[in-house]
């Protein structure tokens, strides 16, 4: 089963020298591709927003990005008359 809903990016907050501020970040591409659809919904979710355990395993591997997008596909239809999907 393919999950319908994958991390494509964190955010890091700059601030410049005149005191303006902006997120940057870089897109998994694979990610998106692996979606295979034209149109891909995206959340943009600030860190204070995961659980205690998820935060806590991005801090181990060296990643605590202020902002983090994630891509939701839409999830497989059931075949008709099975309820299973494929």
């Amino acid at each position: 089963m393919n999950p319908t809903i994958n991390l494509i990016s964190g955010f890091r907050k700059v601030k410049t020298e005149d005191g303006s501020e902006h997120y940057t970040g870089t897109l998994n591409l694979r990610a998106l591709k692996k979606a295979g659809t034209s149109e891909i919904q995206v959340v943009l979710l600030a860190n204070e927003g995961l659980p205690k355990g998820l935060l806590d395993l991005m801090k181990k591997g060296g990643m605590v990005p202020d902002l983090l997008l994630f891509s939701e596909t839409n999830p497989p239809k059931p075949t008709k008359g099975t309820g299973k999907t494929f």
